[in-house]
């Protein structure tokens, strides 16, 4: 019933929010607001199919938590919101995962599979380049150590120990495996996983899981870790090389690099939290319940407050432009230029307008070039008056600009974070008779 009550709470949110079509969204050619949620019900069904062939690794009776604990996660809902790839990559994992099990396949033999399997998936359809590729990369090593020893030989005073010494430490091969520590040791960041900050409403991340949960999970380890059956302890360490490995082989933004580990913690959570309820300190659970469910509500609010706090601001910026009404009478106009720096502006065009025959997406920069008669500008105001490095934009010395050169301001409106460095914050619709 709560679980239901989630799912329900969360679609309210997607459909009030009205989120527009994410980067991974219209690379995929949507067209339409109809093929749009179409999409997004097929993403959500694959991460329902994921996370049921993941929680098969569970007694029935215990699968209705792991669900509760899956779907309270915000992360879930921005999954099948905005990046089907990425639901197509759990769900394709998730069957690899699963015949894995059920064919008792050896781990060392699983792990091969599954490595292959990720480096093909984020390098031929999301086009990914891991870190990890470029920690282990020996010229850029060899560069790095080269750069090192000569920075040293230029300090005052000098170093004075031999060559051969030093490159016992600095040499290609020790700088390769440092490099690769460290990018594998990132995956170990529990803030990212529980706590971005201390309060939900004041982090930017997306939340995988909430702060109380974190506690839950301590809790859990201590009371109930060793009388995880044998069978239950192979294969959690297994999930636990795999959701690694999926960090380690993906170029994203942090909480997308760490989200299969959403898909087999509640596996803990849901076991832990079964035997937890049957004990004689279940009294714990009652107080990490009200936190949790006030995290979940607190959160839910923020969402649902600032949406453009939570998700990428990317899409909003086309959304705000191309349905401005002085766009949307683009035919009107001998030419429109719009700022284009993610090369995705022709698709978002055809998504809004159907047909864009006037538009040219270029970053123009007017401070250095002339206004085209009877054209609407669409952009940054850096792309009216030159770049900052500071990204500190005077908006009267704007307004003076676009007097001196009879530009008329049609619309502006600002966004929350900067997505374009030294281009400031604000964007322009202005108009050149």
């Amino acid at each position: 019933m709560i679980s239901i009550l989630v799912i329900l709470l969360e679609t309210i949110w997607a459909i009030r929010i009205n989120y527009p079509p994410s980067l991974q969204q219209i690379s995929l050619n949507i067209v339409s607001p109809f093929s749009l949620w179409l999409l997004r019900i097929i993403s959500l069904l694959l991460l329902f199919a994921a996370g049921n062939l993941i929680s098969r690794l569970l007694p029935a009776s215990r699968r209705r938590l792991y669900y509760l604990c899956l779907l309270l996660s915000p992360a879930f809902t921005v999954l099948w919101l905005c990046f089907p790839l990425d639901c197509l990559k759990i769900f394709l994992l998730s069957i690899i995962i699963f015949f894995v099990f059920n064919r008792r396949l050896s781990s060392i033999i699983a792990i091969f599979i599954i490595l292959i399997f990720l480096i093909i998936f984020n390098l031929k359809f999301l086009h990914q380049r891991p870190p990890i590729l470029s920690a282990l990369n020996i010229h850029q090593s060899q560069q790095e150590v080269t750069r090192r020893i000569s920075q040293e030989d230029s300090t005052n005073p000098h170093v004075n120990l031999p060559l051969w010494f030093r490159r016992l430490s600095y040499n290609k091969y020790f700088v390769t495996f440092k490099n690769a520590i460290y990018v594998s040791m990132n995956f170990w960041d529990v803030e990212s996983l529980f706590f971005q900050e201390i309060h939900p409403l004041d982090q930017k991340s997306v939340v995988i899981f909430y702060w109380p949960q974190a506690f839950l999970l301590v809790i859990i380890l201590w009371l109930f870790s060793a009388r995880l059956p044998k069978i239950f302890r192979r294969q959690l360490l297994l999930l636990l090389i795999i959701s690694w490995l999926y960090f380690l082989l993906a170029d994203d933004i942090v909480y997308k690099r760490l989200i299969f580990v959403l898909f087999w913690l509640p596996l803990v959570f849901a076991w832990g939290l079964s035997r937890l309820f049957k004990s004689p300190g279940r009294w714990l659970i009652y107080p990490l319940i009200i936190l949790i469910a006030y995290g979940y509500l607190a959160n839910y609010a923020d969402r649902r407050r600032r949406p453009d706090y939570w998700l990428d601001n990317r899409p909003l910026i086309y959304s705000h432009l191309f349905q401005s009404p002085a766009v949307g009478n683009y035919h009107q106009f001998h030419s429109v230029y719009l700022a284009d720096y993610y090369g995705l502006a022709a698709k978002y065009c055809r998504y809004y307008l159907r047909q864009c025959p006037n538009f040219s997406y270029t970053n123009f920069n007017l401070s250095v070039s002339s206004l085209t008669s009877d054209s609407l500008y669409l952009g940054y105001i850096g792309n009216f008056i030159g770049q900052k490095n500071d990204n500190n934009f005077d908006l009267n010395s704007f307004n003076i600009w676009a007097d001196q050169h009879q530009l008329t301001i049609i619309d502006h409106f600002s966004l929350r974070d900067t997505v374009v460095f030294s281009y400031g914050n604000d964007l322009f619709i202005g108009y050149h008779p």
